[in-house]
Parts: C-alpha cells; sequence; structure tokens
C-alpha cells in the first residue's frame, strides 16, 4: 500500500485557499490594479518585445524590476493581460504556502494540520492584503520567498557537499543582486546631494559646515551595517 504524505492534504487545502483569494485579483482587473502595476506591465512587454531591457523600475530607480523580467517570458507565451501579468505573482504565493508549510512541519515540528492553522495569516489573509500580495508593483510578495528560500538554504547546507555548492550559489547570486541594489542607492544618494548642495548644517560658531547627505548616510550605514555583519556571519556559519 503506497503511504501518503502527511503533507498531502494540507498542501492541497493552502493551494486551494490561495487559488480561492487570488482568483478576485486576478481575473477582474478593475478590482485592483494600478498605474503603478500597469508600468510593471509596461516593463514586461518591453522585455517581451527585445525593446528595452529595464533593470529598475521606469522612473522610480530604486526600485528594481525583478517583476517584470519574472512575467516577460509569461507574456510572450500567453500574450498580453493583466491575468497574465498576476500569473507569476500567484505561483509565487503558492510556493510561499508550501514552503511556509514544509518548515513549519520539519524545522518547527507542528503537526501538518497545525502548521496549516498556523499559515492561515498567509494563506487566507483580509482582502486588503491579500490583494498587496497579487499587485505587481515592484516587490511586495518576494521577499517573503527570498526569506523562506534563506532558511532552507541555512538549513540544508549543514548536510553535505552538494548543499555547500548551492550555498556558495545563492551566495553569489545574492552578492550580484546587493551589487545591483547598491547601484540604485548610489543613485539615490546623488540626488540626496544634488538636492542638500545648498542645505548645510552650522556646528556652533566656528564655521564647520556638515551637508545633510551625509548625515543621511552616516544614519544608514549605522542601521545597515550590523545586518550586513549579521548576515556574512550567518552564511559563514551555514558552510560549516
Amino acid at each position: 500500500m503506497i503511504k501518503r504524505h502527511p503533507l498531502l492534504l494540507p498542501g492541497a487545502a493552502a493551494v486551494a485557499l490561495v487559488l480561492f483569494r487570488s482568483a478576485v485579483w486576478t481575473v477582474w482587473e478593475q478590482s485592483d490594479f494600478d498605474a503603478d502595476q500597469a508600468i510593471v506591465g509596461l516593463m514586461a512587454k518591453h522585455l517581451a518585445e527585445l525593446r528595452a531591457f529595464p533593470l529598475y523600475f521606469y522612473g522610480q530607480h530604486y526600485l528594481l524590476g525583478v517583476e517584470a523580467w519574472i512575467a516577460a517570458p509569461f507574456f510572450l507565451a500567453f500574450g498580453v493581460s493583466v491575468p497574465v501579468l498576476k500569473t507569476p505573482l500567484v505561483l509565487m504565493n503558492i510556493a510561499i504556502a508550501l514552503l511556509l508549510l514544509h518548515c513549519l512541519v520539519r524545522d518547527a515540528e507542528l503537526q501538518p494540520w497545525h502548521a496549516f492553522a498556523a499559515s492561515l495569516f498567509f494563506v487566507l489573509p483580509p482582502p486588503a492584503p491579500a490583494s498587496r500580495l497579487l499587485a505587481s508593483n515592484g516587490g511586495n510578495v518576494e521577499p517573503l520567498l527570498y526569506t523562506l528560500l534563506l532558511w532552507l538554504n541555512a538549513q540544508f547546507s549543514r548536510r553535505g557537499t552538494f548543499s555547500m555548492i548551492a550555498s556558495l550559489l545563492l551566495i553569489t547570486c545574492g552578492g550580484l543582486l546587493l551589487a545591483v541594489v547598491f547601484l540604485a542607492w548610489l543613485n539615490t544618494l546623488r540626488l540626496l546631494q544634488r538636492a542638500a548642495d545648498a542645505s548645510a548644517w552650522r556646528i556652533g560658531s566656528c564655521g564647520i559646515g556638515l551637508p545633510i547627505v551625509w548625515l543621511i548616510c552616516l544614519i544608514l550605514a549605522g542601521g545597515v551595517f550590523p545586518w550586513v555583519v549579521g548576515f556574512v556571519f550567518l552564511m559563514i556559519d551555514s558552510l560549516r
């Protein structure tokens, strides 16, 4: 007799609920579709037609065009429409729900249906958050997927050479992505510096100028640096 996987029924229920709460926002475009999402669709259309290769969101160079690059092959295969634009997001939502179930059962040691109940905050959220999880406007749902993949990588990397190779590949891809994000931040800081060229804070009466942009840089460095160091040490520890 074939033994049924314990996550089969909870996983199927999670997929069904994700499809149910995604149907309105995917099929009826008038329910939630704005100019920002249309710009992502335009970027994906340009990519599918090989007319442009947008790295950043049109007009907003602090946002990467990840969703446009993911949607472009779907446009090429199925044509340009709002449901096709949101199909990759539906698939991401399904992947996140299944990965969340897997992690809760394996790492938190919950029973499958208990894990299903614990994941309902994502599987079946209220209408407003549900619409945001299906909004193609720059990156609402992707960080959840990235977080779960990093968690799984940290767990798998302790299990052998193959996992170590996968960890190295993930770190390499992550480094390339961080380089692009850093370039986007540099562009943003240049704009801030231009805006702050005529502004300076004077310290005391000695007339020492302290541009506002450098204060912003110091604040960002102080807040981001500990997270970067912690991430590096986490990756090193996962390779042991």
